[in-house]
């Protein structure tokens, strides 16, 4: 018996038996869906699909998981950050708050002002000021809410010395500066405790609104940037108050000598608006 030539072909026999088996398989998946059924080939596709699918969804639901605790990673990482910073924040502000308590209980021992006590003090504004360059340097202040001024109280702006009261009613008062030619104070150096005088706008070669230290030893120990204080000598101001820096060191003209210091004083005579002033018993 001849057989034909395509069927000696080892895939075409073998493309034709699957489409045969395929049609098979058909037909009956079709004649259990009319039943109603669900055909043997069906339950087999299954029991090989669900465990894969289940796989599959485990994984999910891990990379959903992994994904969830790298954002929350990322989150708390972000959340340690902030909070370093605001806790350098934190300590630098405790640093400076220490400064400050450390620097105002060092003002307090060079005012001799002792814990819980302090000088009677009291609010004023200018209420008139010296006009042009007139070497009188006095001004006029007004009492601001209640209490008193006295004659021969301190005046200050901010922690600086300005002047003393010579001439009031209690609620008004004139006030000699420190610039005025009249004026002297009695000082030292802070750092050296070397002493001598604070004086006024005397001589003309020292420029409008600096001070100087006079009669000092020849061999004081003065320098630039020093810090120069009221010693309370001569009982017209209290001990300690800042009065100024020094900015420069000359020699005396008169003896050659001698050193006077020209001092900046903390005060700020040319915006002077309002002022504290401070009796001391």
């Amino acid at each position: 018996m001849l057989r034909s030539p395509w069927w000696n072909n080892r895939e075409v026999r073998y493309t034709v038996l699957a489409c045969m088996v395929g049609l098979v398989l058909i037909a009956w998946e079709h004649k259990c869906r009319a039943a109603g059924d669900i055909s043997p080939l069906a339950r087999a596709v299954r029991a090989m699909v669900l465990p894969l699918a289940s796989r599959i969804s485990a994984g999910e639901q891990q990379v959903r998981d992994t994904a969830i605790s790298t954002w929350r990673a990322r989150e708390i990482l972000e959340d340690n950050h902030r909070l370093q910073e605001q806790v350098n924040d934190l300590e630098a502000r405790l640093a400076q708050r220490q400064e400050m308590y450390f620097q105002q209980k060092q003002m307090r021992e060079d005012l001799d002002w002792p814990e819980g006590r302090a000088p009677e003090r009291v609010k004023a504004r200018v209420i008139a000021r010296p006009v042009g360059n007139q070497r009188s340097k006095r001004i006029t202040i007004e009492l601001i809410g209640t209490g008193e001024i006295k004659n021969n109280d301190v005046v200050l702006q901010g922690r600086g010395l300005a002047g003393r009261v010579i001439k009031t009613d209690g609620h008004i008062a004139d006030v000699m500066l420190l610039t005025d030619e009249d004026s002297g104070v009695a000082a030292h150096v802070q750092r050296s405790r070397h002493f001598g005088v604070v004086l006024g706008e005397r001589v003309l070669d020292t420029p409008e609104g600096l001070l100087e230290l006079r009669y000092l030893a020849h061999d004081a120990d003065v320098r630039e940037g020093d810090l120069i204080v009221s010693s309370g000598d001569g009982l017209v101001y209290p001990p300690g108050i800042p009065i100024g820096h020094v900015v420069s060191v000359k020699r005396d003209p008169a003896t050659d000598t001698d050193k006077i210091a020209v001092v900046r004083p903390v005060a700020d005579f040319r915006r002077l608006e309002f002022v504290l002033v401070e009796h001391h018993r």
